[in-house]
């Protein structure tokens, strides 16, 4: 069986900054007062891909007997490439300007969140990184992909807000939605990204482990950090 690696590319605030620590702090009083949501299993994030598998795989060269003429590619091999895309993106994109945050929070049966805008710039990067090929038949003309269950999939994201509270299977009741909520207002604060003084980061990390526990956090190991603002 191939190895493979589990990653996803986010948009988040700076660590040190009011905001992230504020969302953090959210988070934790939630915790305790209302119970676990599937938010507890994060850190604060803005997702811009979903999560893609990468695999150890070969690929044929010139239409050769595969036992004569392979190319042996690793997981790590694929990444290196999206990360040297992700930097020559960044170093010929100079007009990326600041995510667009008011001081609203947006809440429904199942999400309480904070609505976000971000550049057209940042939507491109995205949607050219879904179209990276890796072992796919047309990632050249003259190499075939020895086994199309190695393909990786990048799936864009519409990187549009950052989630406090939600459940992917369940409804919050409406009573929980108003604490949810009111909780999110007395902890949250905003003069950081309204004043634009907030930092961002983009950055890819490796799952490590998937929590089955909705009150545990998956383990996420940071593959690379880049300093937007």
């Amino acid at each position: 069986m191939a190895s493979k690696l589990t990653c996803i590319l986010y948009l988040e605030p700076s660590h040190s900054s009011q905001f992230y620590q504020s969302i953090l702090k959210f988070y934790d009083q939630s915790l305790k007062l209302v119970g676990p949501n599937n938010a507890h299993q994060y850190d604060p994030h803005i997702s811009m891909t979903g999560f893609f598998t990468l695999y150890d795989s070969q690929r044929i060269i010139n239409n050769c007997n595969i036992d004569e003429n392979h190319e042996y590619i690793s997981a790590y091999k694929k990444l290196d490439q999206i990360i040297q895309f992700i930097d020559n993106f960044l170093n010929n994109n100079h007009n990326i300007t600041y995510p667009l945050v008011k001081n609203i929070i947006f809440s429904n049966s199942k999400n309480l969140l904070i609505p976000l805008q971000v550049c057209q710039e940042m939507l491109d990067l995205v949607n050219q990184l879904s179209q990276l090929s890796f072992d796919e038949s047309n990632s050249n003309s003259n190499i075939l992909a020895k086994d199309n269950s190695t393909k990786t999939i990048i799936r864009p994201k519409a990187i549009n807000h950052l989630s406090l509270a939600y459940y992917e299977d369940g409804f919050f009741s409406n009573n929980t939605m108003k604490n949810l909520e009111s909780m999110a207002n007395k902890f949250i604060v905003f003069d950081e990204v309204k004043e634009q003084k907030c930092g961002w980061d983009i950055v890819i990390y490796e799952k490590i482990h998937h929590s089955i526990r909705i009150e545990e956090k998956h383990v996420f190991r940071e593959i690379k950090r880049w300093n937007i603002f």
